[in-house]
């Protein structure tokens, strides 16, 4: 079974054995002094679920315009310091199918479509949900209005949730209340806006990356220091729709998550996971997918049965990988 999951990775089995082993390594407890960090800072067993889990969706740029590049200082930071996946794709091109991939496990064309979502799933069982979108005019929106952009609010695309959307759909003046008053959600997705989501750059002087990496900065910390993450029952995903030049027509709807498409750099992102129980610096080099973020934020937060692609045999959960 070890060696089909690793199969999987696309990767030889010799080879994708010398990561994890790699992997295994790197997860071993840093010294008591690194626990400063946002990550680490407990030991010991963790919880079996967790009351909130964090999901912020960037957009467009692949593995290695991230890591180890310049223009992203904090990213760099958080992966030496908390845990990074290193074989995590998106599902397809363009943008949309991915926010639908990471919160109801369907790969589906932009549009309103009536599927089980990760915000029902929440809601059914007793918890809370914001999906907060930076620069969004009106809760709820559904038109675009720069720096806004409605195809990236996943809010708005599920028939199930219409009624409650403009109670849960809401706008960034929201996210500062609720980070302040120490009451986010069970479950919060966070969109940048086109200025901050590393698609583009509305400051002079500043590329898009560095432009996302700055303002990543100032919201991290914002969430971890709230008291339920200090506490370990937080965890925070950072991740990508989508790689970088994957536009073309030829690529629009592309499997990413086929054999044959596992080399396309456009379908390969970084993503970072935080948790208090998470060793700084832990990688992991399986393959993961928005499928497998989905399958884990359901298990983190007690809401199975999996949905989607995220039950697929082949869709694997990240909790094992990370130790959290």
């Amino acid at each position: 079974m070890r060696h089909a999951r690793l199969r999987r990775s696309g990767l030889p089995v010799a080879m994708a054995t010398t990561m994890a082993a790699a992997c295994l390594l790197a997860g071993v407890r840093a010294p008591a002094a690194s626990a400063a960090g946002p990550c680490g800072g407990r030991t010991g067993t963790a919880p079996q679920t967790y009351r909130h889990v964090v999901v912020i969706m960037d957009e467009n740029q692949s593995y290695g315009d991230i890591i180890g590049r310049s223009s992203a200082p904090y990213l760099n930071h958080l992966a030496a310091v908390c845990g990074l996946a290193t074989n995590f794709r998106g599902v397809t091109h363009p943008s949309h199918p991915n926010y639908m991939a990471i919160t109801g496990g369907i790969r589906t064309p932009a549009g309103y479509i009536d599927a089980p979502n990760i915000f029902r799933q929440v809601r059914r069982a007793g918890g809370s949900w914001r999906v907060y979108e930076e620069a969004m005019p009106t809760n709820c929106d559904r038109k675009s209005a720069a720096p806004y952009k409605a195809g990236h609010n996943p809010g708005i695309s599920y028939a199930s949730i219409r009624s409650g959307c403009r109670h849960w759909d809401v706008g960034w003046s929201a996210f500062k209340r609720n980070v302040a008053a120490h009451r986010l959600p069970t479950y919060a997705f966070i969109t940048p806006d086109q200025c901050h989501n590393m698609h583009a750059s509305c400051t002079r002087g500043t590329n898009a990356i560095r432009a996302g990496d700055n303002w990543l900065r100032r919201v991290i910390p914002q969430i971890v220091h709230t008291p339920g993450y200090r506490r370990g029952r937080t965890v925070i995903f950072i991740t990508w729709d989508e790689g970088s030049n994957g536009q073309s027509a030829e690529q629009r709807g592309e499997n990413c998550l086929a054999l044959v498409h596992l080399n396309d750099r456009s379908c390969h992102v970084p993503t970072f996971v935080m948790s208090e129980y998470i060793a700084p610096g832990t990688q992991s080099g399986l393959l993961f997918s928005h499928y497998s973020v989905l399958q884990t934020t359901e298990r983190l937060l007690g809401v199975e049965p999996f949905i989607g692609h995220a039950a697929d045999p082949t869709t694997d959960g990240m909790r094992a990988a990370f130790g959290f």
